[in-house]
């Protein structure tokens, strides 16, 4: 076990740095100058001066080559400090603190809905094969796969806030706001989850083992509870790891979608502005944040899996 935290651990570290090496690469050679984006954000005009611009590409250090910039930030980091916007001064430490807590909430909302529907949907499906919880749940499967997240989730806010006008869901400021997109973003991709632990509910229950028991007596509640659940939670980590990933770029269009100002809401903007010391720190927190999920799924992965010899 230990081995496999320090392999993980060891991992990471060169992930995250080519992560952000390559965003902040690509940022640094996509089309456009920073200095003018920046300055047009900042005075809300379009005429820029020369002069102006400039000052202004000296004073934050925009004429060094891309190996010193990156190499600057990279030491900061190292020391724990993210650098400051181009736009505001602000310190990206405190700039993304609040954002990425929100998106967080966000994403764990929906890794909570994702899990209990799908695993006990995908359980019940199997049970009652052919019934009517399995055709409803073949039929959302496939329907949840093909509807893009945006669509639906458009919708929903058409239907409840300007067609019947039963909750105001767009706009607020409070956690509260965050529970809806969540649960929408869970919902809709428990599909892909419902599949599995239906298909690997039913190999289980044909082993030899959920046999003898189920011919010594025991309650169906009981097997599903000591054979069947701890078989199928393997897959389910898995399934969630990956589903942790998506989760984080779908957040990115829900806070568009519902008005709410969270980590996928500043990096947009940051990208847009050319702004390279906030995508650099945020893309290398999402990297962190991904790369430490596999981890603790690869940890728990090898303590569930009962196939695991050691």
């Amino acid at each position: 076990m230990m081995r496999i935290i320090i392999k993980r651990i060891v991992f990471i570290i060169p992930t995250i740095i080519l992560i952000s090496l390559l965003s902040f690469a690509f940022l640094y050679y996509a089309p456009g100058d920073t200095a003018t984006r920046i300055l047009r954000e900042k005075s809300h005009t379009m005429a820029i001066s020369d002069e102006y611009a400039q000052e202004f590409i000296e004073s934050k250090g925009l004429n060094r080559n891309f190996v010193e910039m990156y190499i600057d930030w990279l030491s900061n980091v190292i020391k724990g400090d993210l650098g400051k916007s181009y736009l505001d001064g602000q310190s990206i430490n405190n700039k993304i603190s609040e954002p990425i807590k929100k998106t967080l909430v966000m994403v764990l909302i929906s890794l909570v809905v994702y899990f209990l529907l799908g695993t006990s949907i995908g359980i019940l499906s199997a049970i009652h094969k052919n019934g009517i919880l399995d055709k409803l749940a073949r039929w959302w499967s496939v329907l949840s796969m093909s509807i893009p997240v945006f669509w639906i989730s458009l919708f929903i806010v058409w239907l409840l806030s300007v067609r019947f006008g039963i909750l105001k869901i767009v706009g607020k400021r409070s956690n509260s706001c965050l529970i809806l997109p969540g649960v929408l973003i869970g919902v809709i991709y428990t599909g892909n989850l419902i599949t599995i632990v239906k298909h690997k509910t039913l190999l289980v229950l044909e082993e030899q083992f959920v046999l003898s028991a189920r011919a010594l007596g025991m309650k169906q509640n009981k097997i599903l509870l000591h054979h069947v659940l701890k078989n199928v939670l393997a897959p389910i980590v898995a399934a969630s790891t990956l589903a942790f990933s998506s989760f984080l770029g779908s957040s990115v269009l829900m806070e568009s979608i519902f008005s709410i100002s969270g980590f996928g809401t500043l990096l947009m903007k940051a990208v847009n502005l050319k702004d390279y010391m906030v995508v650099a720190s945020a893309t290398l927190v999402l990297g962190l944040l991904v790369s430490v999920a596999n981890m603790i799924a690869d940890i728990l992965y090898s303590y569930l899996d009962r196939r695991e010899t050691g």
